[in-house]
């Protein structure tokens, strides 16, 4: 697979101006996605099973009208991690495992699919499994850029889909009792907010040459990425590709985007940010995609 080209023909761009607006994000009740089909449940499959990934996973085990069927990773030691607890789960080997997440959106006995990859694969994902009949469930942010955005909007919404951004935190007893109490003014007026954001460091260098570390396919991991900026295979292989600008949009498009959206409509938005670099590109397009 080319970088720039999704391995069908068709760019990045052409893919997405494919997907065809969506207004508000809804939590929905289990029987919306599927709860009349003859099992019973909701049949799901996990794309991307690093750690944001089966810590969602494992959520949807402990649900009884759920059923995960299948795991993919662009990492064999991750598929394998992921089939090994599904197993575990349901006592069996039935599990599934995938290298490449459009075999998985083209199983027709799969209801539902949990996205967790790198930035970049959300919304070229997204659509793809909306055009295949999926509803969604992904880690945020919504898409790397807004164009991004808005394709993975008019997809979910011309296919009658669902779709579920995981800012879960917002959704915390604490978290919402911190808001009541400020929209009441219980803690006076707030004349300024402050943000910190956890820090860390830039993944290592783009090397050329660099090796790939074994049962890694490199050339999926990049997928719609362009030129040299998609940091090192080593970095892939763990965590170090949330510092890279092309396949991440930093701390301001992932923790960023949930504790800004905390702040209650008549309080002052955050002023200070401190943490790892922002990216004022990152910055801009996803404070207009998360109220798409």
């Amino acid at each position: 697979m080319k970088r720039g080209d999704l391995g069908v023909g068709v760019s990045r761009r052409g893919f997405l101006a494919a997907g065809a607006g969506f207004g508000l994000f809804n939590v929905v009740p289990a029987s919306v996605l599927g709860a009349d089909a003859p099992s019973n449940q909701v049949t799901m499959a996990l794309i991307g099973a690093g750690n944001m990934g089966m810590g969602n996973m494992r959520a949807f085990l402990g649900m009884p009208d759920v059923r995960v069927l299948a795991v993919c990773d662009v990492n064999r030691e991750k598929r394998a991690r992921g089939k090994a607890e599904v197993d575990k789960r349901y006592g069996d080997r039935a599990c599934a495992t995938y290298r490449d997440f459009r075999d998985v959106c083209m199983r027709d006995d799969v209801d539902a699919v949990i996205v967790a990859t790198p930035d970049h694969w959300h919304a070229v994902i997204g659509v793809y499994a909306a055009n295949c009949g999926k509803d969604i469930y992904s880690e945020k942010p919504f898409s790397h850029d807004l164009r991004e955005g808005r394709a993975l909007v008019r997809a979910v919404e011309r296919n009658g889909r669902v779709w579920q951004t995981g800012s879960w935190q917002r959704s915390r007893g604490e978290m919402q009792r911190a808001v009541e109490l400020v929209r009441n003014g219980r803690i006076g007026k707030i004349a300024r907010v402050e943000v910190g954001l956890p820090s860390g460091g830039r993944g290592p260098a783009a090397t050329p040459g660099a090796p790939v570390p074994d049962g890694l396919d490199w050339d999926m991991w990049v997928g719609p990425t362009t030129g040299t900026g998609a940091g090192s295979p080593t970095g892939a292989a763990g965590s170090s590709w949330t510092g890279w600008a092309t396949t991440a949009t930093s701390r301001s498009g992932g923790w960023g985007r949930t504790f800004p959206g905390r702040c209650p409509s008549r309080a002052p938005r955050p002023t200070t940010a401190r943490g790892s670099t922002t990216r004022r590109r990152a910055t801009r397009s996803n404070a207009n995609t998360r109220m798409a």
